[in-house]
């Protein structure tokens, strides 16, 4: 099957819209999957953010430059999508420049979808009650103040004393990485042992998490 000059040209336009989206996807955190007509439409917008945002930056230089310099620069126009239908080479220091700038814009984005950003603003001015996407597993070990942690296995009777390193909250499964970790009998409390580091996978388990106040020149001992 012979692929057309136009369709090789919309797939390398798109491939900044892509490599956007990936970028967003992996520094975002989301609990339910998303759907490929959503990847399709998502891409599509960071692929024209990507575009118009270059096209929108040169045109400000030129106007820049017009203002304080005697020979005027003429108005910058992206060539490959102004002659897209036409048999015109691909501008590939456009698609370039629109790859670093879709990666700018995914990071920019991801920020703000993890920092909660939108949301935080329409809550105080009150335009909506819903302050973030995250489970309530995210929002609680995202706090700041959380550095150790008590975790309270209920079905395996274990507790396990740590600072957080890593979690995430997949569709079936909690997971949480320990650093200086001391596990207990649950509910008793009789230290068992110490280790420096602990992965647990809970699934769907019932799980409890407590923040753990420890003195701030406490550590804990490890065994070597």
């Amino acid at each position: 099957m012979e692929i057309s000059s136009l369709t090789v040209k919309l797939i390398i336009l798109l491939v900044p819209g892509l490599i956007s989206y990936f970028i967003y996807r992996r520094i975002t955190i989301r609990e339910t999957k998303r759907s490929d007509l959503m990847f399709i439409v998502v891409s599509i917008l960071l692929g024209f953010l990507s575009y118009a945002s270059i096209h929108y930056l040169f045109n400000f230089f030129v106007i820049v430059h017009n203002l304080f310099s005697i020979e005027d620069w003429s108005s910058f126009h992206l060539i490959t999508l102004t002659y897209i239908t036409e048999d015109y080479p691909i501008q590939y220091d456009e698609v370039a420049y629109a790859i670093l700038s879709g990666t700018i814009i995914a990071v920019t984005f991801g920020k703000m979808d993890s920092s909660n950003i939108i949301n935080r603003l329409a809550y105080k001015f009150r335009v909506t009650e819903k302050l973030n996407d995250q489970s309530i597993y995210n929002q609680y070990l995202l706090n700041d103040q959380l550095t150790w942690v008590y975790v309270r296995d209920i079905e395996n009777n274990l507790t396990y004393l740590g600072a957080v390193a890593l979690f995430s909250d997949k569709e079936n499964d909690k997971e949480i990485v320990l650093n200086d970790v001391t596990v207990y009998t649950f509910p008793d409390s009789q230290e068992l042992y110490k280790i420096q580091s602990i992965y647990l996978n809970f699934g769907n388990g019932n799980i409890i998490l407590e923040e753990a106040k420890l003195e701030e020149n406490e550590q804990l001992e490890l065994p070597l």
